[in-house]
């Protein structure tokens, strides 16, 4: 089987590696696509000339492959993959949709479609995926973060915000994180998938230059017919890659249920009380926990 697989490759990095090493162990031929100058500058990007990046290139696919590597240039975004050239592809969450146009042509010529073969982001230290670009204005080297992971929250609300921050401190706590809010607005008493909907939105708002924004939204959901409220949370990283979390959610007592249809949460739990969940638990389970738990599952 012929295998192939495209990119720029102007700084080879391990995510690079990954797609090589998955071509040649799926193919017995592997042919490259290395875009070529004009098809680089077209897009905007400052890249190493051609000869320079197919050599550097050449030097890893005979460390990293025991098999023929073809390295062919690529003047479009689909190349000879669209001819019928090749008999899968190897691709990245990143190029997956190319495939599928790639796919769409080639069915649209009678040539049957591409196998895909999809491979997961190779993530640096700071869990966003390593990239060319990345490296070259010195964020990342060798798979380490080098600068302050900006971690930017949907909310006004500080307990969110300091409940994220000791969330991303667990998991993250080698580097340094700077946490920061960003007011963004949703729909009160949010239910089914708008609580969803809701925490896209604040994190899709937040994050801006940053490196993480965080969406976090509680509300109603419906299981086996049972109302419960719940904890989520979204995660937007720099990449444009979205991961979710979620908190142990709790039945809503049937009285309570009914005074939300008309009042809000904080209208319902008693002044004494910070949270639904706290009312409900009698202070054993704080929102705070919740706000962390969902963070950290995203």
């Amino acid at each position: 089987m012929k295998v192939c697989l495209g990119g720029t490759f102007s700084i080879i990095h391990a995510g690079h590696e990954a797609l090589l090493r998955r071509a040649c162990k799926e193919g017995d031929q592997v042919m490259v696509g290395l875009t070529s100058d004009t098809m680089a500058h077209q897009r905007g990007k400052d890249v190493p000339p051609y000869e320079e990046r197919k050599k550097r290139l050449q030097e890893f696919v005979r460390q990293a492959c025991n098999r023929k590597v073809d390295i062919v240039p690529l003047d479009d975004e689909y190349g000879p993959a669209a001819t019928g050239a090749c008999d899968a592809i190897v691709v990245s969450p990143e190029t997956a949709g190319v495939a599928e146009q790639i796919n769409h042509v080639r069915r649209s010529h009678d040539i049957p479609p591409l196998q895909v073969i999809a491979i997961p982001y190779v993530l640096a230290d700071d869990g966003i995926p390593i990239s060319s670009s990345r490296i070259s204005i010195g964020e990342i080297q060798d798979g380490h973060r080098l600068t302050s992971l900006q971690v930017s929250v949907g909310t006004a609300n500080e307990l969110k915000r300091t409940a994220t921050e000791v969330a991303f401190q667990q998991l993250l706590g080698h580097l340094d994180i700077q946490c920061t809010m960003e007011p963004v607005k949703t729909p009160g008493n949010p239910a089914g998938e708008q609580v969803w909907d809701g925490a896209r939105h604040r994190a899709e708002q937040s994050i801006g230059s940053g490196d993480y924004g965080v969406g976090i939204e509680a509300g109603i959901v419906t299981r086996r017919e049972i109302a419960m409220l719940e904890h989520v949370c979204l995660l937007v990283d720099s990449a444009g890659y979205t991961t979710r979390g979620a908190s142990p959610a709790f039945q809503i007592p049937s009285d309570i249920l009914e005074s939300l249809r008309e009042k809000s949460i904080s209208e319902v739990v008693p002044d004494d009380m910070e949270s639904l969940a706290a009312y409900l638990s009698q202070g054993t389970v704080t929102r705070k926990q919740l706000v962390q738990e969902a963070v950290a599952m995203a």
